[in-house]
Order: structure tokens, then sequence, then C-alpha cells
């Protein structure tokens, strides 16, 4: 079969290249005929929303003040719309179940597919898992804020933590409709507090307040590229970059989407959803900017105090407490969602037998049980160690608090940049898929090919650009100080990776050998 393409008198034999892009993983056929195709275009806005639009990432945004503003618009140009694009274009062309774990494996074809989309997969994976704890660990912050004398131990914060990630782990086991119902409403929620906020803000200006920022002043929006710690603010680069991290999350549930209309809605919601995220942060940066200013995000306690305190400023204690009440919910249902959609790229493996068969089982209600089960064990696991173990080694030096939270601190960077890694390639995915057959390519464009391929090229050195820049500031310089974050946080990050590869390679293992006994009335039967 030969394609002519149109302006052009060469003709192009292309059939090969097609049969390699269009062939199918297992999972692709599994996963519409054994679980419910029920998303719409709301469901996949509201899981956006729970995927990037983490309002405790504001506090840590507005402490480069101004020049926040400046880093939110060069990230969104830079990485977050050309990260929208691409997504929609891969999600446009293959609309299946483990986004970039299908797309990697697709885009590889020829070059090992298999590892490069389990690598991938696994690195997009890790994340998740930890996101769990995060969510939680957030939960905590919350009850701090309303009463700093709670949970002061480790082990307090701990016990909740593992409280919050059991409940949602029960909540994610449920039926599919059920859970998006209840994301649905929790992104609707924090909509709801954004509004809440900004508008209760504009009013307290209006009235008569004067703003804590001089927003007039030039010089604080402008980038300080220095190599001196005291002058440069490029380390917000990476801030707002791994903030802005988490597009291609939702469309792990691609093959659960409404087959009708199946490609509007994917591109529609990353559309609004990438609207809604970047309007969020930028109104939410300037309220807690002008209400409460610089100096209190650097004082803050901890991420939610400060929207606390802009809170309390202009609503008052009552309405303060609502706006708490709204965020609290928002994180314990992201833990819903970060299960949920993370089980998806273990199903999707263990479907495509890259993982044991048992981690794509699904229970009565067409849910990967198994592989939610797995990840809140891992997630219990880990709190277990972070929150009750670290705290028992104080003779290495430190008090139980600092070393829980070097700990905490050093893995979470460690993973978000490994994540920061795997999403140089959806990128590098499009940029395989389009130089292998750009006809195919051409044919389901969801925007000017121009802006396409300026995206191919933006979007990975933006990531790499981002984990440079992260590096080069510590989290926490009162317990670890830059010239140490830097190789601790990497050092960290590679035997994690290197853990991840050896347990890959043995489930990988495990997964060939039970496919080697498995039988076609056993293949039915997994069904």
């Amino acid at each position: 079969m030969s394609t002519l393409v149109k302006g052009s008198s060469q003709t192009l034999n292309t059939a090969s290249n097609l049969d390699e892009l269009l062939q199918e993983l297992p999972s692709e056929n599994y996963v519409p005929s054994a679980m419910p195709q029920i998303l719409g275009q709301v469901d996949m806005i509201a899981l956006f929303i729970m995927a990037v639009f983490w309002v405790s990432n504001v506090s840590g945004i507005a402490m480069a003040g101004t020049a926040a503003f400046s880093y939110l618009l060069l990230a969104g140009i830079l990485f977050f719309i050309p990260c929208s694009l691409v997504t929609a274009q891969l999600g446009v062309m293959f609309p299946h179940e483990g986004s970039i774990y299908n797309w990697t494996h697709r885009a590889f074809r020829g070059r090992n597919p298999a590892f490069w989309s389990f690598f991938i997969g696994l690195c997009a994976w890790l994340p998740g898992v930890l996101s769990l704890v995060s969510a939680a660990d957030v939960f905590v912050n919350c009850l701090q804020t309303l009463n700093p004398n709670w949970l002061v131990q480790a082990w307090q914060q701990g016990v909740v933590i593992i409280l919050v990630t059991l409940f949602c782990g029960f909540i994610s086991t449920r039926r599919t409709r059920t859970v998006q119902n209840t994301i649905n409403v929790s992104a609707a929620v924090v909509a709801g507090v954004v509004v809440l906020i900004v508008l209760s803000a504009l009013v307290w200006l209006v009235s008569g307040h004067s703003s804590a920022t001089n927003f007039a002043d030039g010089t604080g929006w402008a980038i300080h590229l220095t190599f001196d710690p005291n002058t440069t603010n490029i380390p917000v680069f990476g801030t707002v970059t791994l903030a802005l991290l988490g597009a291609t999350m939702p469309l792990n549930m691609a093959g659960e989407i409404k087959a009708n209309g199946r490609g509007t809605i994917i591109t529609r919601h990353l559309l609004w959803g990438s609207l809604f995220v970047l309007v969020g942060y930028f109104l939410l940066t300037f309220v807690v900017l002008a209400v409460g200013g610089q100096n209190a995000a650097f004082a803050a306690p901890n991420p939610i105090a400060l929207l606390y305190s802009v809170a309390q400023t202009t609503l008052g204690s009552f309405g303060a407490t609502v706006v708490m009440l709204g965020i609290m919910l928002f994180y314990i249902v992201v833990g819903v969602f970060e299960n949920s959609i993370s089980a998806r790229l273990l199903m999707a493996a263990a479907i495509d037998r890259q993982l044991p068969v048992s981690l794509g089982k699904l229970n009565k209600f067409r849910v990967p049980a198994n592989a939610l089960t797995f990840q809140i064990v891992l997630a219990i696991v880990y709190t277990a160690v972070i929150f009750f173990g670290l705290p028992q080694l104080s003779f290495l030096g430190a008090n139980s608090a600092e070393l829980t939270t070097q700990a905490y601190t050093i893995t979470a960077a460690g993973l978000l940049l490994i994540w920061a890694f795997s999403f140089m390639f959806p990128f590098i995915d499009a940029f395989l898929v389009y130089t292998r057959d750009r006809v195919a390519f051409t044919r389901q464009l969801v925007c000017p090919l121009p802006l396409l391929q300026i995206s191919m090229f933006a979007g990975p050195l933006v990531c790499l650009a981002a984990i440079g820049s992260t590096l080069t500031a510590s989290w926490i310089p009162t317990l670890i100080p830059n010239s140490q974050w830097w190789y601790i946080v990497l050092i960290v990050a590679g035997i994690v990776l290197v853990m991840a590869i050896m347990m890959s390679m043995f489930a990988t293992g495990q997964a060939s050998w039970e496919t080697s006994f498995e039988s076609p009335a056993n293949t039915e039967e997994r069904r």
C-alpha cells in the first residue's frame, strides 16, 4: 500500500510504518471489553485538576515575590502548554490505558519497546505512590494549622497518614462511577475555594486595605540568572515547573473514556484543565502576595498555613475554617485519585505480561483491586519507615523530627526528579512517532504542526532545566545546606531507580514464567 502526499510528486510507502504504529498491545483490547467506558469531559477535567492543581504549591511559588509571575508565565509557555499539546496529540492517536507507558511502547518500536515502556512507566508510577503519602501529609498540615498543638510527634503524624491512606485505599476500590463522582465533587469544592479566596481578597483590597506587595515595582518581576545563591531566584523555575507536572496522568484511564467523542473529550479536558490550572495558580499567587506578602510565604510553618492566614485576614475565622475544610476534603480525595490513576499503569503492564498477572485482575466493581491494594501497602510501609522507624535513630545526631523531615524531603525530591525525567518522554515519544511516519501523525493533528514541533523541542530542555534548578537550592536549608543537597538528592534518586529496575526485572521474569504456564482457558478466566 502506498500513500501519495498532497503537493508532492513523491510517493511514500508507509505500510510497514503504519503497521508498527497500529500494532496493538493486549491491554488495548482488554480494558474496553472488561471495564466500563463512562468518563466524560467533566470527569476528565476534574481528574486534570486533581493531578496538577495542588494549592499547597502556591506557598513555594510565592516565595519568589512578584518574580513568581514571570516564572509562571515562562514555565507555562515553554513547558505546560507544550506538554498539554503533545499529550493531546498522543492521546488522540493512542487513546489507551496507561498513557505514557502505552505511548512509549509504540514510539520505541524496533528499539526494545518492552524495556523502555516499562522503565518510563515505572518512573511515572513511583512518584504516584509517594503522592499518596504527600496528600495525607498535607492533610496533617491542615490539622496542625487549625491547632499547632495537634500531631506534634512524628509517630502521631504517621498514624494519621496511615489512617487517611487506608481510607483512600478503600474508596478507590469502589465502582468507578462512585469514585469519579467523589473526585468531581472534590474538584468543584477546590474551585469554589479558589473563587472564595480571590473574591474576598479583592473586596478586602477595594475596601481600603493596602497591598503587602508593590506590584508596580518592575525590578521585583526580574529573573536573576546568577550563580550567587543570595541573589539568584532561578530555583523558583524548578518549583514552578514541578508544580505543573501531571498533564498525562488523567489519560492513564483513557481506555475508560466514553467511546463516542473520545478524541474531543481528550482535547477539551486538556484545554479547559490547563486554563483552570494556570489561571488558578496566577490568582492564588496574587492573593497571597497582596494580602500576606513574600515574607509571609517564608515565615509560614507549612504550605497550608499561608493560605489559612490569608483567608483569616479577608474572611475572618469562620470563613477561614470553611476554606480549610474544603482544602482538607481535596487532599483526602487526592489520595483516592493518585491510587486509582497509578494503579492503571500497573494493570496495563500486567495485562501486557510485563508484571505478574495478578496485578491486572479486577474485582466485582471492575477496578484493579490487587494493584490498588499493592500501592496502599507500599505507601504504609514507607510511612512506617519514615515516621516510626527513623525517629528511633536519634543516635545519628539529630532529633526525631529532623530525621523524619530530612528523610521525607529527600525522598520526595528524588522521586520528583525521577518524575520530571519521565515527563521528557511524551515529547520524545511524539518526536519518534512523527519521524517514523509523518503522514500518519498529521492525519489527527490537534493543533498546527509547527506548534507541536516547537513543543517537542522545548519540553525536554525545560525538564532538564527544572531538574538542574531544583538541585541548586535545598528545600530545607536549615537542615541540609545547598552544598550537600544536590548530591544527596541525586544519590537517593539513583538508589531508588536502581532498586526499582531490579524489582521490575524480577517482576518481568515472574510474568514471563506465569505466561509460559498459562493456557487459553486461564486467560479467559482472568477476564
